[in-house]
């Protein structure tokens, strides 16, 4: 198989881009089988400028599958799903809570698609929040184009937090034991609500 796992498609959202970043430092993280794409930063743009959107005030996360013409958000969309999503098999997206806002680590994905569920509890997060997401978010484009995809959302805008980092990388450990691509046993919460 092949997974994807993205971090700061919002740019002022960086927990995930420190899981992305331990994950590619860790000497010991060796796949038995398939492949990872770890991309720490999706949306340079937003990052660059500390901001959840574009220079245009676009949402990145509302212009999937998007379009090889138009807005910028558009054009930048097309090309994560030509790049990233038309290869991949499976997808782990990071976000954190809004400004102003923390979120407690959960997974949100589509919990009638069984490859989604799979990935969902595999995870490990104790709450599962069931949705597809809105028109022309990320995750909802993936599943619809074949490419089973959850979001971890964790934590709060502007730092990367040590405790959400630590969550985020055990979760795409399990999802990945969970398709036999690394070794051992997924660690698996004492409950697990949906």
């Amino acid at each position: 198989p092949v997974v994807f796992v993205t971090a700061a498609l919002h740019g002022d959202e960086i927990n995930g881009a420190g899981a992305v970043r331990q994950l590619i430092q860790d000497d010991d993280f060796k796949l038995l089988r398939g492949s990872v794409v770890l991309i720490p930063v999706l949306n340079i743009l937003a990052f660059d400028r500390h901001s959840r959107y574009l220079p245009d005030r676009r949402d990145l996360n509302r212009c999937f599958p998007g379009s090889a013409r138009g807005s910028l958000a558009s054009r930048m969309a097309h090309t994560i799903f030509d790049e990233i999503v038309s290869r991949c098999d499976y997808g782990i997206d990071l976000h954190t809570a809004a400004v102003r806002r923390t979120n407690y680590p959960t997974v949100r994905g589509d919990m009638k698609n069984e490859e989604v569920r799979r990935l969902a509890e595999d995870f490990g997060s104790e709450i599962i929040i069931n949705g597809r997401g809105p028109k022309g978010a990320f995750r909802r484009e993936a599943c619809a184009a074949g490419c089973p995809t959850i979001i971890m959302e964790g934590g709060e805008v502007w730092k990367v937090e040590p405790l959400i980092v630590e969550t985020a990388v055990r979760g795409i450990r399990n999802v990945l034991r969970g398709l036999k691509m690394l070794e051992g046993e997924i660690d698996k919460p004492e409950y697990q609500v949906l």
